[in-house]
């Protein structure tokens, strides 16, 4: 990679298709810095897995208009984790995540065909969270659009302030939308 080409971003690659991009940054740049996220853009699987969990040798950091604490405090983060792994949720769970994928391949059966990270991929995650909190199937949009907004942001440059301000209206949404839900489960 020319020192020219090293000042090029993801953002400047044609939307989704970065492919001989992102395979010249594995090969020739696997840490590379992203003018417009700010930030070290790491493209290898084993780097990736290295910086996630050797905590000893790396501590990831935020921008301050992202900080995880704000969006979901870690004590909740482990005390949903903790509720998962218990054995009595497990085959619930099995349940729930085999239920959703039939679903979702009846929904796009009957066309023929499917995209496979828009009907399947992205929607599977939300709806399994909806089902599992006790949503109505007509709120899993709220979810699927909060998560948009919220990986926009942490795709956006730091200055996007209206990706980071739509993300805090989703997140708001949602928000409502939960304190409803939880509601009407204590009132049954």
């Amino acid at each position: 990679m020319t020192t020219e080409q090293t000042d090029r971003s993801l953002f400047h690659q044609t939307p989704g298709e970065p492919f001989e991009y992102l395979e010249d940054l594995r090969r020739n740049c696997p840490v590379h810095w992203d003018p417009m996220l700010r930030g070290h853009f790491v493209t290898r699987f084993r780097d990736v897995h290295d910086i996630m969990f050797d905590h000893d040798r790396f501590r990831l950091q935020a921008r301050p208009e992202e900080q995880y604490s704000d969006h979901q405090p870690k004590d909740r983060v482990r005390t949903f984790n903790r509720l998962l792994a218990q054995k009595v949720l497990q085959p619930r769970m099995q349940a729930v995540v085999q239920s959703e994928i039939d679903l979702l391949i009846d929904g796009f059966a009957g066309a023929g065909r499917c995209e496979l990270h828009g009907d399947f991929a992205e929607r599977l995650p939300a709806h399994i969270i909806g089902t599992l909190f006790g949503m109505d199937r007509a709120d899993f949009p709220i979810l699927l659009h909060y998560r948009r907004a919220r990986s926009a942001v942490f795709n956006a440059p730091p200055d996007a302030h209206e990706v980071a301000a739509q993300a805090a209206q989703a997140q708001a949404t949602l928000h409502a939308r939960m304190v409803e839900v939880i509601t009407d489960h204590r009132e049954t």
